[in-house]
């Protein structure tokens, strides 16, 4: 694992001039000033697919992204590596190496209890008043230099929600906020963690109303973020938690992940036949079966096999793997 250091250790910390600003982002002052003189056509416009459950009926919706170009992506890139290299509080399971999603549901296996909330448009209402505030009040930058780095982390008013650094720099963002969060529930022995905007609680007695009404207190005095999606779980109950089912203290694969694996294994031989005429879908079809499947694999060690059984399958059917190179 990459050394973790203290924020006062970061090279964004304390930045106070321009030219120490385009030094360690690796970048000519005159290439920075071109950026920040016209800020709204670093980006482009992406769409990226998602499932979406409404009514019982799964719909594909179209999500749209803001993706930094080259240039400012490049840019975007140097912060996100200083943003990751600071170390973050045990509750936050995202942004995190050597955590995820899955390290995210385990923390709760032995909690009874569980209620959970989302935050809505996390990146879209992270303001850029909010992130120059960060910079001056977490990161003790000189106003300009907050100022700049402020107008090159943003779109439009607010944090895109296609760039590498978002997510971190969202937390900083607000990490006065879910510290508070954080010493809320110690103080009551719940377990808080937090896995980009949603928000899980658990504990070993029955969670009450007042857990919610504290968060979104707490959240109306420290942002303009809407709390939503709220769930609570009872002891019996299955609980599903970024992606993941805890039931009885030991971690399953979701229904919708195994659904999507059988699927895959449904059509591999296909795939396989295909690519000796369409190689670049067959490679493409066993890049997201494994991908499915070491996702499983997280959760459930079982499913290494398969993993493995797959690997050897393109291997022997001469499909590449999509990180293969000559």
């Amino acid at each position: 694992m990459a050394k973790q250091y203290n924020i006062n250790q970061s090279p964004l910390y304390k930045l106070g001039t321009f030219k120490r600003l385009a030094k360690i982002l690796d970048c000519e002052v005159k290439s920075l000033e071109s950026l920040l003189n016209n800020p709204e056509n670093n980006y482009y416009t992406s769409y990226v697919k998602q499932e979406k459950i409404k009514s019982g009926v799964k719909e594909i919706i179209k999500r749209k992204i803001q993706v930094p170009k080259p240039q400012l992506n490049r840019i975007h890139r140097k912060i996100q590596k200083f943003l990751s290299k600071i170390q973050k509080p045990e509750y936050l399971y995202s942004g995190v190496k050597g955590r995820s999603n899955v390290s995210n549901a385990k923390c709760h296996i032995e909690s009874s209890y569980m209620s959970k909330v989302d935050i809505k448009n996390y990146y879209e209402d992270t303001s850029v008043k909010s992130v120059y505030k960060c910079f001056i009040n977490t990161f003790k930058m000189k106003p300009d230099i907050a100022n700049v780095l402020s107008v090159l982390c943003t779109y439009n008013g607010h944090i895109p929600t296609g760039s590498s650094l978002s997510q971190n720099l969202t937390f900083f963002c607000n990490i006065n906020l879910f510290n508070q969060v954080s010493q809320y529930c110690k103080k009551r022995e719940i377990k808080f963690s937090l896995y980009v905007d949603d928000l899980t609680f658990s504990a070993k007695y029955k969670l009450k109303k007042e857990l919610f009404d504290r968060v979104i207190f707490l959240f109306k005095k420290n942002s303009n973020y809407t709390i939503h999606k709220f769930k609570m779980y009872d002891c019996n109950t299955a609980k599903l938690i970024t992606g993941v089912i805890l039931k009885d203290n030991v971690l399953y694969v979701p229904n919708k992940l195994r659904l999507k694996m059988l699927n895959h294994d449904r059509d591999r031989e296909r795939f396989i036949k295909k690519s000796k005429n369409s190689m670049e879908e067959s490679i493409a079809f066993f890049q997201r079966f494994i991908g499915l499947v070491s996702c499983a694999n997280q959760i459930n060690p079982n499913y290494k096999i398969w993993t493995k059984e797959l690997c050897k399958e393109r291997l022997e059917n001469g499909i590449t793997a999509v990180n293969y190179r000559e």
